[in-house]
């Protein structure tokens, strides 16, 4: 320690302040790193979840649009009024096809990606099945809603005649 000692003032606050300022460039380094990632992150968000919160919301804005015109369809005393509910009802249901196509898209390479980096084909397997699942859902609750549309146009013209 004898040759600190030796050391003149002028060289150890020399060294002393060369330490803080070196310090002071690595934390730096590191916060703008840091605030990288951060805003790759919040990038990410903006652009994939944020965009699926709503793409689910315009499906159930396009669900709702089908329950009205469903009941709207049933209370309509014209045969002409309850056409054009009915092909509201087709068009909201095309449009959600498309909704349910464009994120099944887009789920599927994520979650095979995951899959894979995990190394679990059970996983991939199960969340195939998953989105065939989902698949058919959506297929049968199309199916559904235009079966409701005819019945109970067919219902109304029913209780009319009578």
């Amino acid at each position: 320690m004898k040759w600190f000692q030796n050391v003149s003032t002028r060289s150890k606050l020399f060294l002393g302040f060369g330490i803080v300022v070196a310090m002071l460039v690595v934390i730096s380094v590191i916060s703008k790193t840091g605030l990288s990632s951060i805003e790759g992150s919040q990038k990410i968000i903006f652009e994939k979840e944020f965009v699926n919160s709503t793409d689910l919301l315009r499906l159930k804005a396009k669900y709702d649009e089908i329950r009205m015109a469903l009941l709207s369809m049933m209370s309509a005393p014209d045969q002409g009024v309850k056409e054009r509910w009915h092909q509201n009802i087709k068009t909201n249901a095309e449009e959600i096809a498309v909704l349910m196509e464009i994120g099944i898209r887009e789920i599927r390479p994520a979650l095979t990606a995951t899959c894979q980096s995990l190394g679990r084909n059970r996983m991939r397997e199960s969340i195939q099945d998953g989105i065939s699942l989902l698949m058919l859902v959506r297929t049968l609750a199309t199916w559904m809603t235009m079966q409701n549309g005819r019945r109970r146009k067919h219902g109304c013209a029913q209780r009319t005649r009578r």
